[in-house]
């Protein structure tokens, strides 16, 4: 057993994204090459061998979250933010 788990999820604007299988082909928007959540975000392409379509780089999550709103891309953020699960179409990994 853990002790902590840590879920994050793909959000989309649904009124721009219908689908977000195709993982190569969407655009992204990240968090800086240098954070935790990126690290962790990179593990997880890397473990798919899907090397993402990067869109933009930003440093904080309310930046992202309003690019994702714009349609702009889609971003892969903390399943906990649940202001977000009210708002975005959201599916976990």
């Amino acid at each position: 057993n853990k002790l902590f788990s840590t879920n994050y999820c793909i959000i989309y604007n649904k009124k721009y994204f219908n689908d977000v299988n195709d993982l190569s082909s969407i655009p992204f928007i990240m968090p800086v090459n240098d954070s935790q959540e990126r690290l962790i975000i990179d593990e997880y392409f890397d473990r798919l061998n899907v090397t993402p379509n990067i869109k933009l780089e930003l440093e904080n999550i309310t930046s992202i979250i309003s690019y994702v709103e714009e349609g702009i891309g889609v971003a892969i953020v903390l399943d906990t933010l649940t202001e977000i699960k009210n708002k975005y179409r959201y599916k976990r990994f």
